[in-house]
């Protein structure tokens, strides 16, 4: 019972639909077709609105200044980590240089001058 109801109200529905759209089509059909093109305006495709960007772009020479900021951002932090790795370097040279004449010494003398050291720290 209930499904007959729902079959009955579902083709009334559509009889209605297309008895609406029936009346409307000879009006639609008597529009002029240069009236349905002014109302339409048309906008260009996002692509092109892109590409016409970049056109534009690439032919000012507007990339020049980004990119001469950007070198130099880049060139300037090249700089700085090459600054600190030759700071670093030499900090490691000096302790080597050290070691080495630290090493050059005879152990025997070597004992003797930290013996001495020792002394001098204690009557400090």
């Amino acid at each position: 019972m209930a499904d007959i109801v729902l079959v009955s109200v579902s083709f009334l529905s559509l009889g209605g639909v297309v008895y609406m759209i029936s009346r409307k089509i000879p009006f639609l059909l008597a529009i002029p077709e240069s009236i349905i093109d002014e109302s339409f305006v048309t906008k260009p495709s996002k692509l092109k609105v892109f590409l016409e960007r970049i056109r534009t772009y690439v032919l000012g020479r507007d990339y020049e200044e980004p990119i001469l900021a950007f070198a130099e951002w880049l060139l300037r932090k090249i700089r700085i980590a090459l600054l600190r790795f030759e700071h670093r370097s030499f900090a490691v040279l000096k302790f080597i240089q050290e070691r080495r004449r630290h090493l050059k010494i005879p152990k025997d003398q070597r004992d003797y001058m930290e013996s001495m050291k020792a002394e001098e720290d204690d009557i400090k």
